[in-house]
């Protein structure tokens, strides 16, 4: 619902790394990057949430 909405995901690179996880194992949609990739999006963003 919040893909169809337009909210946009991405996937820490390095976390995935770590734990072993492919982009497969999430929805559809989401974007895969490092910490620069969330810079650039996050900079024009009117609202993030990490964890």
């Amino acid at each position: 619902m919040a893909v169809e909405m337009g909210v946009s995901f991405i996937g820490c690179q390095m976390t995935m790394d770590v734990m072993g996880l492919q982009t497969e194992d999430f929805v559809d949609g989401i974007e895969v990057g490092g910490a620069v990739t969330f810079l650039d999006f996050a900079k024009d963003a009117d609202v993030t949430l990490t964890f």
